[in-house]
Order: C-alpha cells, then sequence, then structure tokens
C-alpha cells in the first residue's frame, strides 16, 4: 500500500463557558473541548469528550491554571491581577541565577518540579 502525506492544521473547538452549556454537543471520545476565557475565567480550561456526556457535563481536564516564571515575572503578574486564586504557582530560576530580591540561589534538582525549581505553592 503506497502513503500519501497529507499536510494540514487541526483547529480544536473553542467556545466561552456560555456557549457550551447552552450547546447540546456531545464530543466524541477524546476529542478536546477549549474553554475560552471569559468574565470568570482570565485563563482557557479543557475538556475531553467520552463519546456519551454532553460538554457542560465533563469535567475539566485541569482546575487550577498554572503559572511558571521568576519570582519577579510572579509578582508583576499577580500586581496586574493575572493570578487568581487556586492557581498553581511554581517559581523559577531567573537567567542569571537570583532570584527576586537580588540573593544568589542554587535552584534545586527535584525529579518532580525538576532543575531549576525554587519553589511550588497554591494560592487557595
Amino acid at each position: 500500500m503506497s502513503e500519501k502525506l497529507i499536510q494540514t492544521r487541526i483547529i480544536h473547538k473553542h467556545a466561552q463557558e456560555s456557549d457550551w452549556d447552552d450547546a447540546s454537543l456531545v464530543p466524541l471520545q477524546s476529542e478536546l473541548l477549549i474553554y475560552d476565557s471569559d468574565d470568570n475565567h482570565n485563563f482557557p480550561r479543557f475538556k475531553l469528550g467520552d463519546g456519551t456526556s454532553l460538554a457542560k457535563d465533563l469535567p475539566f481536564l485541569l482546575t487550577n491554571p498554572v503559572f511558571v516564571g521568576t519570582d519577579a515575572e510572579y509578582k508583576a503578574a499577580d500586581a496586574a491581577g493575572l493570578v487568581p486564586l487556586g492557581t498553581i504557582v511554581i517559581i523559577t530560576d531567573d537567567e542569571n541565577g537570583t532570584s527576586g530580591d537580588g540573593t544568589t540561589n542554587s535552584g534545586g534538582t527535584s525529579p518532580i518540579l525538576g532543575e531549576g525549581i525554587l519553589g511550588l505553592m497554591i494560592l487557595g
């Protein structure tokens, strides 16, 4: 059998929560649904279809937004109101190996968090 190469781009379904709640869509098994940012959530959320449930009845894959960045980036994002309650925050080394307060750090190595991770916190 010969092979045929088809080059394409895939756009996943995405809409705001109010649109998904009004829909009678039953996503196929493993079909990805993207919930866009809206007035209640300033971060995208995701669901995966099971082939039988309505989109609005499926659980979210990730219920908490995740912030990964340096201490200085976190403080700037938080001051701008971009880090909502419940965010998983992972603080990493900056490029020159210093934390946001100017002290030198070694940026620990963790099999779970990885190299260069200074800390992990969940705001709640």
